[in-house]
């Protein structure tokens, strides 16, 4: 039985894949499995998993019809056999230490989960890192956006296991943060080490280039399932207060500033007991300026500040 599985969900990926798997086929460490789900990708990604597979045996190939991440990680769950699971996205790659560094650190520490950093890049240029506290993490204290992600991270198993941790279905983005937060929620023994082997590939195909309503309200419901989660369990009441109430404003945020066309009606029905925090909560003068006048409902003035905003971008 492998010590670490594995789970690679692709889809569409033929341009990046073989620099992913030639990632995991080159770590220093080597007791692991690799379980790749081919989730229904209409160009060459089968093919390709196949011929690693082929090479390889600790590859395993699942086809499957397109179902969407969320199935093809937990096919994934429930096939690993390995003592620990890791993330891998088909479009990102890893140092050849990267397990090595988990491993040896959930091993010494006696950690339930082991979290190291990351660097987000173009391929060329590191465009931005993400370096945890380098030592134990107080969750959700020390939840925040970086950590919502699967990838970067060593789970034990028998913990998905026994509390039966899925990624939900039927959503399209932030099923992550779904299964990172109930993990992270159901165990103190979380390590952080201040290193950054994940290299987190953003292209025009990825989802920070392409956001929707859809995607914004996907998020909504998340958030609906952790705060019913939250209530079932009766957690601590500042859990609520400090990471909820943050991912909600970031979700009215995105509503009326990310959108290519802001949704001003939109912004005041999503949780419309947040906006005055919304307003309070921009950046920059221009931002509260526009956000206090859509809570105002002074719609007009703010379709004419928006007009002349992007007619200056270009």
């Amino acid at each position: 039985m492998p010590q670490i599985s594995i789970i690679v969900p692709i889809y569409k990926v033929e341009k990046y894949l073989r620099r992913c798997l030639d990632s995991i086929i080159n770590q220093t460490f080597t007791d692991w499995e690799c379980i790749l789900i081919d989730d229904g990708s209409p160009d060459n990604s089968g093919k390709i998993c196949d011929e690693y597979a082929e090479q390889d045996e600790r590859f395993m190939v699942i086809h499957q019809k397109n179902q969407g991440v969320s199935v093809a990680r937990n096919m994934g769950l429930d096939t690993a056999k390995g003592e620990w699971i890791t993330f891998v996205d088909s479009d990102d790659w890893v140092d050849e230490k990267y397990l090595a560094l988990l491993y040896e650190n959930a091993k010494q520490k006696n950690a339930d989960v082991v979290i190291t950093g990351s660097v987000l890049t173009d391929g060329e240029n590191i465009l931005c890192e993400y370096v945890p506290i380098n030592g134990w993490l107080n969750i959700p204290k020390d939840f925040t956006m970086n950590l919502q992600s699967p990838w970067g991270k060593l789970f034990r198993m028998d913990i998905c296991k026994k509390n039966n941790f899925k990624f939900p279905l039927n959503i399209t983005v932030q099923e992550d943060l779904y299964f990172n937060f109930l993990f992270l929620i159901s165990t103190k023994k979380i390590y952080g080490i201040a290193n950054t082997p994940y290299n987190y590939f953003r292209h025009k195909e990825s989802t920070l280039y392409n956001l929707t309503k859809q995607k914004i309200f996907d998020e909504v419901h998340v958030l609906s399932l952790i705060e019913k989660k939250l209530s079932d369990i009766n957690a601590p009441k500042e859990w609520y207060v400090n990471f909820l109430l943050e991912r909600k404003i970031y979700v009215k945020n995105e509503l009326l500033f990310a959108l290519s066309k802001p949704d001003i009606s939109e912004w005041r029905n999503c949780y419309p007991d947040l906006s005055k925090y919304a307003v309070k909560s921009q950046t920059t003068v221009k931002r509260r300026i526009i956000a206090y006048l859509t809570y105002k409902k002074l719609d007009v003035l703010v379709k004419l500040i928006f007009s002349i905003w992007r007619k200056n971008k270009h």
